[in-house]
């Protein structure tokens, strides 16, 4: 038998590109790191719950696991001792809730006041469009009245001038036949 072949193969390098970072933390936030176990001296299987939403929050902005657990630290400290019967978990994790629930509160103020704004823009634009019918519709009406007026005056006028004139006309006569009448008597006598 002869000497085993040696197979040569040559390996190519391949290039990797380097991910492109936007500044923040890009690890898994469902995944707590070994250090925060320690940090709050806990098993994974202890604080398991607790702990994934912990991070979760630190994690939001995060640069780093480091980061993450300064974020954490500085909560603690910034939240203080908890009461007796209370843990450090249970502490953060009731202010982390308590946030939480006041940033849905104030993002569904926000959505109901921009709905609100919303609703108040088309109602303006609404009545910025009927403005002008409406303007016209009571211009129309202005013209119309003061049309309908200037007639009824105009009538008026025209019936109390031929009224006048009338009048004017019988008074005339009467004062004719009463002069008519005194030129008689004034013969007769």
């Amino acid at each position: 038998m002869g000497l085993a072949k040696e197979v040569v193969t040559e390996v190519q390098p391949v290039e990797q590109s380097q991910p492109v970072s936007d500044g923040t933390f890009s690890g898994r936030s469902d995944i707590v790191h070994p250090e925060v176990y320690k940090y709050f001296n806990v098993s994974s299987l202890e604080g398991g719950a607790d702990l994934t939403g912990i991070v979760q929050w630190a994690s939001e902005g995060s640069k780093s696991p480091a980061h993450t657990l300064k974020k954490i630290k500085d909560l603690e400290v910034k939240l203080g001792q908890p009461n007796s019967g209370e843990t450090r978990l249970t502490k953060i994790n009731n202010w982390i809730r308590i946030t939480k629930n006041i940033k849905d509160v104030n993002l569904s103020y926000k959505q109901e006041i921009g709905s609100a704004k919303e609703a108040h823009q088309k109602l303006l634009s609404e009545i910025r469009t009927n403005k002008g019918s409406d303007m016209e519709k009571l211009n129309g009406e202005i013209e119309r009245i003061q049309s309908k007026y200037k007639n009824s005056y105009q009538q008026t006028r025209a019936r109390s001038m031929n009224e006048m004139s009338n009048l004017k006309s019988e008074y005339e006569r009467q004062l004719k036949e009463l002069k008519d009448m005194r030129t008689i008597y004034q013969r007769g006598k």
